[in-house]
This record gives structure tokens, C-alpha cells and sequence, in this order.
């Protein structure tokens, strides 16, 4: 799902948890997170690696997400396992840039569909093809512009697709290809929330757009370049599973990784596929994340399930003093930054090759908007900017990179949806990590309250109790003023919708409700098509 860089408030305050004498790093960061924990009632996992050789992970909270039958039970260790949303484009773009290094793919300027379309056809037939389904732009998409978001082929992660996912259980590649087929066979602009409703947002190579579309076409690649058709029965795209994905990165060789348990999961339940916590999803509809299909993760786009401590490790070992997942020149041109400049967050994120720049300090991007005179990304060489990637998917986020201020890799997980946790936990953990660097920077950290507030509010069709630890940075009504037990007890709504049948192709829409906000949601309506139903739903 969509990272919440935008939803970052500019307001700050002097964080409420700086270290105490004579403790180390990890025991002040370890009653952080429970601190924050206690507050919140989610559960929260760290994962920490520097150069200085401290290296551990934390975790905090219960593993029932609040509001849940308890279906787990216990407290979140630093062994817990997480989902991590688009955390996962930076193993994806890895696995790429490793195959073109050993020459299993021939040149990331290859076309991409000389990889994908043998997946397609293996999946839907031998007419089956990446131009058959999105016009002769498709052709000129190279597997570079895959992985450096430049393809320009529209998003499919917007809300009422996440929303039909989630409801219907199940999501293969090819679905995600029909979605955006469905969509008007021109270019047009995305809007800033990233719902574009044309196949392409311009012309390959012709812009860099985030699109989560690129990456499940990444995972096709790599599914095309080490699979074959028809090998014990299983869809080629199931094929890129955990085992090959890993090998494909090398992590069963590479001694950083020893003691690590990555999944990279295809299909299957997902408490099955190695999740380990339960997550409480409530942007995309109210629904506890433990017993779904693992193919709603969006496969190679959202499908890495680890430890947050084998995250760090990971982000460590890509991006850190002695790179060990690609090589150094690789490395290099993965870091090579181009501005968002179409779609969602244009002009507000630098992305590389699977990789983005994040400020976690509100401080210094509000003095950096100053400086600059306008808005445009904060710098990498600012102590509160990391080079990873953020996450957001069904019911967790994540904030995962490489600090090059504290030649730190810091990786951090919560089991909800509403809340980035940039605002409320990761900012403090650097300053933390900061204070123990001997950096007297104050990061503008916001200050968490004694206690969360809550409100009611629609999420497609369900009344739900969203979490707010910042009322004041909410935009809409009404305010978030009451306890959960206030709010459990008078919002009341139906109760989450059955299945609906698999759609057609090109299928039905209906205007929704997202939490005051008017969106398309892909199921259930009589609207013929997308572009009625964003005329009609606004």
C-alpha cells in the first residue's frame, strides 16, 4: 500500500524520551518501544546495526492487535515476524540487479516483457502478452524502468482496489494487470494520491512515478528469468517463492544472514507463511490481518515477512560500509536519485532503483523548506534522512533504511494501518540513537501522549475507531476526543462485507466513503467504468 510520507505533520516538540544515564543503546530503546507501546496498544518491533558492532533487534507490545479476539497470544519479541509492504522493493530491486550482474539477465535495458510475457502466457494462455494486455507502450518498458519507478504505467494500489483485494481474499499478478487494462488505453497524469485513470501516466521513460505496478512486473521478470513452465505444476509466478527469491539474493551464502528467516510469501494463510503477529487493518476496511491468502501482499511488490532485525541486517549489508547483496558500482547506481515528478508525492520523495530518501525529523524538513524556498526533498546528508524504503500495507508499516549520519541501519514495524510511524515512534528512536552518538541535534520529535484518543469514522461501509496519538494534525471532523472503550461502545456499523463472486475483467464500480473522502471502488456498484465513477464521485 501507499507510504505515508505525506501524512507527516511539520508541527514538533522536544522528544519525552531521551536516554538515562548508564544505559546502553538497546536498553534505552527497549523501554521506548514499550513505553510507546503502552501508550498505543499496538506492537512494535526494531531491528539496529552499526558500524560500531552493536547489533540487536527489540519488541514491544502484544502480538493481538486491540479491538481482536485474541487468536496469537503473548508479547512481541524481537523474533516476531512482520509483514513489511513495500519495504520489500529494495530485496526486489536487489534480486534484479544481481541476476543482470551474473547475466541471467542480459541488460536492465532489456525489454521487460521478453521476461514476462512466457509468465504470462504460462498463467493465462499462449496469446497471453504484456502489449496484449497493455498496448504497444507496454513494448517499450525496459526492466530499468521497472525497478527506477519510470515505466510509467499507473498504480493499481489505491484504495478501492486494496479494499476489493482484501475483501475478496486473493490477488495474482495477473488480476493486478486486468485492473489496470480496465483502465482508459492513453496517458494522463496521475493525481497526488496516485489514482491515475489511464494505463500510463506518460511515456516510458519519459517520467518517474511511483507505482507499485512496477514491482509486481519486477517480480514477473524475475519469476520468467529463473522459472519453468509447467515444473511441478505450480504457475511460474509461484515459482519466484521464498526459496528461489533468497537464493536469488544470495542470502544463503552470505554468512550476515546465518541466523536469519526471511519468507517472501506467494500464497498460502499468511500466520502459515511465517507472519507471526497479528495486524489490525482499518484504512482498507475493518479486518484482522492472520488467516489471508498471502497473494493480497501484492507479491514482489509488499510480500517480505522477517524479523525487523534480519530487516536491518538486510538494509545493512545493501547499503552500508561494505556492501555485500550487490556490488559496489551497483550499489552506486541504485543510489542514483531522480525527483518523483508525476503522480503521487511528486516533487516530495527522491527514488532511486528500489530505494527512497526519508527525512524522520520534523524539524529539519520544515527549516529545510525554508532554506530551499520551496518544496522539494530533503537532502540525504541531513542526520535525520535515511536511504531505504518506507512501508505501508494491509494492517502494518514500516520505516527501514540506512542513516548515513550514524552509519546505522534502523528498521522499525507496527502492526497498524492509520498511524505512519514516522510520527510517533521512529523520530524518537533516532534521537535516541542520535544521543548516544553524542549528536546534541534535536530532531523536533513529537511528544506522545499519556493516552491515545479515538474517533468514529467510515471505512468503506464499517464504522471503525480510527487511533489518532495527534488529534491536531487531523484534517476532518469530528475531532479524535474519546478513549477506546468510549468509542467501542457507540461506533457501531455492519459488519465486515462476505466475499463478493470474482469479477469480470472489466468489471463494475461504485463511489464510496474512505474516511470522508469519495473513492472508486472496483466491485459491488453498477457503474460501467472508471472514468464515470471518478466523474461521478466527484
Amino acid at each position: 500500500m501507499r507510504v505515508q510520507l505525506l501524512l507527516i505533520a511539520l508541527s514538533y516538540a522536544v522528544v519525552n524520551a531521551l536516554p538515562r544515564g548508564g544505559a546502553t543503546l538497546e536498553e534505552d530503546l527497549a523501554a521506548l518501544l514499550k513505553h510507546t507501546s503502552d501508550v498505543t496498544g499496538y506492537a512494535l518491533t526494531l531491528g539496529y546495526v552499526d558500524a560500531t558492532g552493536r547489533d540487536f533487534g527489540l519488541g514491544a507490545g502484544q502480538r493481538d492487535p486491540q479491538g481482536f479476539s485474541s487468536i496469537v497470544g503473548g508479547n512481541t519479541t524481537q523474533i516476531d515476524r512482520f509483514l513489511f509492504g513495500s519495504g520489500t522493493k529494495p530485496f526486489t530491486a536487489s534480486a534484479i540487479v544481481r541476476l543482470s550482474e551474473k547475466g541471467v539477465i542480459t541488460s536492465l535495458d532489456d525489454k521487460a516483457s521478453q521476461y514476462i510475457d512466457p509468465v504470462l502466457k504460462d498463467i493465462n494462455g499462449s496469446s497471453a502478452s504484456l502489449v496484449g494486455m497493455l498496448g504497444e507502450r507496454a513494448g517499450r518498458v525496459t526492466v530499468r524502468h521497472l525497478i527506477q519507478m519510470q515505466s510509467g504505467i499507473a498504480d493499481f494500489d489505491v484504495p478501492g482496489l486494496d479494499n476489493k483485494v482484501l475483501v475478496q481474499n486473493s490477488c495474482s499478478p495477473w488480476e493486478i494487470l486486468e485492473f489496470v487494462q480496465s483502465l482508459k488505453p492513453t496517458v494522463c497524469e496521475a493525481d497526488r494520491n496516485g489514482e491515475c485513470p489511464c494505463r500510463f501516466q506518460c511515456e516510458p521513460g519519459n517520467c518517474t512515478s511511483y507505482s507499485s505496478t512496477n514491482y509486481v512486473l519486477a517480480g514477473l521478470v524475475l519469476a520468467g528469468a529463473t522459472a519453468k513452465s509447467g515444473a511441478g505444476g505450480v504457475p511460474m509466478w509461484q515459482q519466484f517463492n521464498t526459496k528461489v527469491f533468497s537464493d536469488t539474493l544470495g542470502l544463503s551464502q552470505n554468512k550476515a544472514f546465518s541466523n536469519s528467516k526471511f519468507e517472501f510469501a506467494v500464497a498460502g494463510k499468511l500466520h502459515a507463511s511465517g507472519l507471526t503477529v497479528a495486524g489490525s487493518s482499518i484504512q482498507y476496511g475493518k479486518t484482522e490481518l492472520w488467516e489471508q491468502d498471502a497473494s493480497v501482499l501484492g507479491f514482489t511488490c509488499g510480500n517480505c515477512i522477517a524479523s525487523a532485525h534480519d530487516a536491518a541486517k538486510f538494509y545493512y549489508q545493501l547499503l552500508g560500509p561494505t556492501p555485500s547483496i550487490v556490488s559496489e558500482s551497483s550499489v552506486k547506481m541504485m543510489k542514483e536519485m531522480r525527483t518523483l515528478d508525476s503522480g503521487w508525492a511528486k516533487g516530495g520523495i527522491d527514488y532511486g532503483t528500489g530505494l527512497m530518501i526519508q527525512n524522520m525529523s520534523p524539524k529539519q524538513r520544515e527549516e529545510w523548506i525554508i532554506k530551499s524556498r520551496h518544496h522539494t526533498p530533503v537532502p540525504l546528508n541531513m542526520s535525520g534522512s535515511y536511504i531505504g524504503h518506507a512501508g505501508d500495507t494491509y494492517a502494518f508499516q514500516s520505516d527501514n533504511g540506512f542513516f548515513p549520519a550514524y552509519n546505522a541501519s534502523i528498521s522499525i514495524v507496527v502492526n497498524q494501518d492509520t498511524e505512519p510511524p514516522a510520527d510517533f515512534i521512529t523520530c524518537q528512536v533516532l534521537q535516541v540513537v542520535a544521543t548516544h552518538f553524542g549528536d546534541s541535534v534535536d530532531f523536533g520529535c513529537k511528544i506522545l501522549p499519556s493516552e491515545a484518543k479515538y474517533e468514529c469514522a467510515d471505512s468503506f461501509g464499517q464504522k471503525v475507531c480510527i487511533e489518532s496519538l495527534f488529534p491536531d494534525d487531523r484534517h476532518h471532523e469530528p475531532a479524535a476526543n474519546m478513549t477506546y472503550q468510549q468509542c467501542s461502545a457507540t461506533c457501531k456499523g455492519p459488519a465486515p462485507p462476505t466475499p463478493p463472486p470474482a469479477p469480470p475483467s472489466h468489471g463494475t464500480w461504485k463511489c464510496a466513503d474512505l474516511f470522508g473522502k469519495k473513492i472508486c471502488a472496483p466491485h459491488g456498484g453498477s457503474i460501467t467504468s472508471y472514468e464515470v465513477c471518478k466523474d461521478e464521485c466527484h
